[in-house]
């Protein structure tokens, strides 16, 4: 069964405070009475139905659009590379590379691995300055929801953030038969 960690979902319920008393609550409404405490009750280390994300993601979406979906896993995916599953690999990618985002993209797929189980393959095609493509290779049907892929592209960008750079990463691909493609483009801040 497609998979993620534990640990991103439980930055993704903390990420929900950021989207205002308001909206969490509207949201918490449509999800599964079950769905929440698995999660809180989950360590930091188990893998979780891809699906629970799922329903979160539409669930956000319903409530808001998917800016608001993009902007929230973004956020979540920052809180997320505080714990010690994620810090280390961002740690090392900077350490390797600097702040710059066409050779940290390179260590996205050791991220995509760490945190999804079961749900395809991460491809970073790091060819033209200032952008990159990213293709999900053999992602099962399951996770090919569109709010899911929408919340997948706001995690991607967080290579931004911590490159500190602006830029989005956007979903190419429309149809739900195709490999999933986000293509990644940047510049540096205030440019």
């Amino acid at each position: 069964m497609p998979s993620i960690r534990a640990t991103q979902l439980k930055s993704d319920l903390t990420a929900l405070e950021d989207l205002g008393e308001h909206v969490r609550d509207r949201v918490l409404e449509r999800l599964p009475p079950e769905l929440v405490p698995q999660v809180v009750e989950a360590s930091r280390l188990e893998w979780i139905p891809v699906p629970s994300l799922t329903l979160l993601c539409r669930a956000i979406r319903e409530v808001t659009d998917e800016d608001t979906v993009r902007a929230w896993s973004r956020s979540a995916t920052n809180l997320s590379l505080e714990t010690p599953l994620f810090r280390p690999i961002l740690q090392g990618a900077l350490a390797v590379f600097g702040r710059d985002p066409q050779k940290v993209y390179k260590v996205l797929p050791t991220a995509w691995t760490a945190a999804m189980k079961s749900c395809g393959d991460l491809v970073a095609d790091v060819g033209t300055p200032g952008l990159v493509t990213l293709t999900i290779r053999g992602m099962p049907e399951v996770a090919r929801d569109r709010d899911f892929l929408v919340a997948t592209g706001g995690a991607f960008e967080v290579v931004f953030d911590e490159c500190r750079v602006d830029g989005r990463c956007q979903l190419q691909s429309r149809g739900r038969s195709e490999d999933p493609r986000y293509l990644a483009h940047w510049k540096p801040r205030g440019a």
